[in-house]
Parts: C-alpha cells; structure tokens; sequence
C-alpha cells in the first residue's frame, strides 16, 4: 500500500523476518518507507501504524517530537478515528456532508 503526504509517496509494507529489531515499526524516510512488524495485528498493528505516519508528518513538517508525543498522538487519532465514524464521512465526503 501506498500513501501521499505533501507532495511525498510512502510506501507502507510489512517487514521481513528479522529486519525489525528492537522496535515493532520504522518510519524510513532515506526510502520513504512505513515497515510495520509481520506479527502485529488488531490494534497493536493500527496504533503502529498511525505512530510511523504521524513521524511522517512530523519529519515533513520539521515538529521535532519526542517519540512519547508521536506515540501520544497516535493513540489519540486512533481513539478519535474509531470512536467517530461519522466525523471520517465527513472529512472524506466533505462535499456532500451537511452538519
């Protein structure tokens, strides 16, 4: 899978045996890369996710978080995101969306 950000395509893929080492994921911006680790699923596997995107945007955009802020704001996008469905139509159809 790929995603765009500023300008950017990431890929996004899982990784291969033994290429994650002490960590579950990595933001490889040499490469533009997301690697997630092959065994993560569920939520563990979507708050990774949202944390290696949000140091896209963070890198992108020179933030210079700390990684307990990338990690804090992950899990609160991934809060927000499943517990308003409704606001996801919104952002994605915005168009068509009346308040």
């Amino acid at each position: 899978m790929q995603i765009n950000f500023m300008s950017q395509t990431w890929q996004i893929r899982d990784s291969e045996p033994r290429e994650l080492q002490e960590c579950v994921g990595l933001c490889d911006p040499k490469n533009n890369e997301i690697i997630l680790d092959l065994e993560l699923e569920g939520d563990p596997r979507c708050q990774t996710l949202l944390h290696e995107i949000t140091h896209v945007i963070e890198m992108t955009m020179n933030l210079n978080l700390t990684e307990h802020q990338v990690d804090c704001l992950a899990a609160g996008w991934l809060h927000l995101l499943r517990s308003n469905p409704k606001l996801v139509a919104m952002i994605l159809n915005m168009d068509d969306y009346e308040l």
